[in-house]
C-alpha cells in the first residue's frame, strides 16, 4: 500500500502539472472540477495541504509549496482546516513557472517549522505510483457543488483514470 505522503504527493503533483488525473467531478456547464463526497478533514488532518489564492497547494520543503500557475503568485498561505480561520498564515516571496506545465514553486518569506513536508514522487516511485488504477487520496479545499462550499479543506478516495506519457 502507497505512503499517505505520497499520495498527497502523487495528488499535489498530479493537480498543478496534469499528470495523472483523477476524474474529477464537474458541475453542470463549469470547467471547475471539484470534490464530491468529500468530508471535513479531522482538526490537524493533512497539515501540508494549504489554501493560496483560491486554490490547494503543498508544502513540499520548509520555505516553499507547490500550485497550479493558474492560481496566480499568492501573497501568503494559509494552515489549518478553513481558509476562512486559518490557523497560520505565511508570506509569499515569488513564483517560479513550469514552462507550458501549469505547475509553478513559490518560495516562503519565512521556513515552516513543526510540519513534516511532503516528499515529491521521484525515480522508480513514479512508475510504481503512477498507474491507471492507483488508488489515492483527494485533498483540498474545493466546493462540494457549483457554487457551494469552498474554503474547507475536504477529502475523498479516488482512483487514476489516466496518465499521460512523457509528462511523467
Amino acid at each position: 500500500m502507497a505512503r499517505p505522503a505520497l499520495l498527497l504527493t502523487l495528488l499535489a503533483f498530479a493537480a498543478t502539472t496534469g499528470v495523472a488525473r483523477p476524474s474529477p467531478a464537474r458541475a453542470e456547464g463549469s470547467d471547475v472540477p471539484r470534490i464530491v463526497g468529500g468530508s471535513p478533514v479531522d482538526t490537524c488532518g493533512w497539515p501540508t495541504t494549504v489554501y493560496s489564492n483560491g486554490c490547494t497547494s503543498t508544502l513540499l520543503h520548509p520555505k516553499a509549496i507547490s500550485t497550479a500557475q493558474h492560481c496566480g503568485q499568492p501573497s501568503s498561505i494559509v494552515f489549518g482546516e478553513n481558509a476562512n480561520s486559518p490557523g497560520q498564515t505565511v508570506g509569499v516571496v515569488g513564483c517560479v513557472g513550469q514552462g507550458s506545465q501549469d505547475a509553478q514553486i513559490c518560495e516562503l518569506a519565512e521556513e515552516v517549522t513543526g510540519l513534516p513536508v511532503t516528499p515529491v514522487l521521484f525515480g522508480c516511485e513514479v512508475d510504481q505510483y503512477m498507474q491507471v488504477g492507483q488508488p489515492v487520496v483527494i485533498v483540498g479545499f474545493g466546493q462540494t457543488a457549483y457554487g457551494q462550499g469552498g474554503g474547507t479543506k475536504l477529502w475523498g478516495d479516488q482512483v487514476i483514470t489516466a496518465v499521460e506519457p512523457g509528462r511523467v
